[in-house]
């Protein structure tokens, strides 16, 4: 899972990779844990392994 916008400065999305696979699972519309509770409610097979996150150090 990591987040992402199509530009900058525009609303984040978030994308759900099978890293074992190499591929992209899911776009979600936003970064909400709610959107993302709910897609794992809607898809119980999903465990999320890891999110990515930057340092702006």
């Amino acid at each position: 899972m990591d987040k992402f916008a199509f530009r900058k400065g525009c609303t984040y999305s978030t994308v759900l990779v099978d890293v074992e696979a190499g591929r992209v699972v899911d776009v979600l519309p936003d970064r909400t844990s709610e959107t993302f509770g709910t897609w794992l409610t809607e898809h119980p097979w999903g465990s999320p392994a890891s999110s990515t996150r930057t340092s702006t150090q």
